[in-house]
Formats: structure tokens, sequence, C-alpha cells
């Protein structure tokens, strides 16, 4: 199954997280979860939670119930250099 960036979350690709291209993930017989890593960039600013949305498609011998799901990256807060 194909998963990718639905660029439609309140996180920006390239600033807060890198880019989510063209994947694939693989299901073994009777599993139904997967997880994947998003690399997080770290800033300096004090921001609020962010989300990314992750969309699913081509799926092979299976039927996606939810074609979407939404992450959300909790930003630790910034830290002062002395």
């Amino acid at each position: 199954m194909a998963y990718a960036d639905a660029e439609t979350g309140t996180a920006t690709s390239g600033t807060d997280y890198g880019a989510i291209i063209g994947t694939t993930l693989s299901f073994g017989a009777g599993e139904t979860a997967q997880a994947f890593a998003v690399e997080v960039t770290g800033d300096v600013l004090d921001e609020v939670n962010e989300t990314i949305v992750v969309t699913l498609s081509s799926p092979t011998n299976a039927t996606l119930v939810t074609a979407s799901g939404t992450g959300t990256i909790t930003p630790l807060p910034p830290r002062s250099i002395r």
C-alpha cells in the first residue's frame, strides 16, 4: 500500500518535517496496522502542536476503510543558549 503526504495538515513539509513522498507499507497476513517514521525538524520557535495528514492508496488484496491518517507534532519548549 502506498502512503504520501496529503499536505493538508497545519505543519509544513520541508520546514516542520521531512517530505513524505511515494513510500509503501507491506502488510502480512492478518496484520491491520503498520507504523512509519517521519523526520521532524527542530526549530527555535515557540509553536503550538501541528498536524501531518497522510493519505493511503493502492491496497493489494485489501480494502481501505479509512484512506487517511493524522499525526501530531508536539514541539518541545525552546531552549535558551547561554
